[in-house]
């Protein structure tokens, strides 16, 4: 006993809580920038869906913690098998992934979410949502990955689908006091 053994046990200690949360330590992953591209294709919402209003236009909505980026408003058409919406639109956020000395890259969520707005812009309804695990599709830079997402109720109730182009480019001379490449071209659309 004596202090250096208290200290060890201490620091013994505070390694096993780091494990056995899985919270990262600077040695244990290297934080890595990359910037994400979603070209959000269009929305299908099943026709048992009931909407507030059929004129109120449709919005999706794609979060990552603090970061939001939004499509412009589309109105939705009815057809026979429910209603749709279309936009063709690239949305882009940064995001900070830690990659592990595995190889592999530690869980990046986000959600996306149809919303119904009134044209006043002060009334929404959400129509459905999805979470993506944005860690599993880096794979080589600008390859991009088409995606069919359920989307779900807030009871989780399947209530259509969204189709998406995906696609990740890692940013290895991003500069985060500056918010740029190191070449000084902004990053950020």
């Amino acid at each position: 006993p004596g202090p250096m053994a208290d200290i060890e046990e201490a620091a013994h200690n505070v390694h096993s809580f780091f494990k056995k949360h899985k919270i990262r330590t600077e040695h244990s992953s290297s934080a890595l920038k990359y910037e994400f591209n979603v070209r959000v294709h269009s929305v299908h919402i099943n026709p048992e869906v009931k909407l507030k209003n059929p004129e109120w236009q449709w919005v999706v909505v794609w979060t990552r913690g603090a970061k939001v980026a939004a499509t412009h408003y589309a109105k939705c058409k009815q057809t026979g098998s429910g209603y749709d919406a279309s936009w063709q639109q690239y949305l882009s956020l940064l995001g900070t992934v830690f990659k592990e000395k595995d190889g592999s890259f530690m869980k990046k969520d986000c959600k996306f979410v149809l919303k119904q707005m009134k044209t006043d812009n002060k009334t929404h309804v959400s129509l459905g949502r999805v979470k993506l695990n944005l860690s599993e599709y880096i794979i080589v830079d600008r390859a991009e990955t088409v995606l069919e997402l359920r989307l779900r109720d807030s009871k989780k109730k399947a209530v259509g689908t969204m189709s998406i182009t995906l696609s990740c480019r890692h940013l290895p001379n991003y500069s985060r006091d500056t918010g740029t490449l190191a070449t000084g071209m902004s990053e950020v659309r």
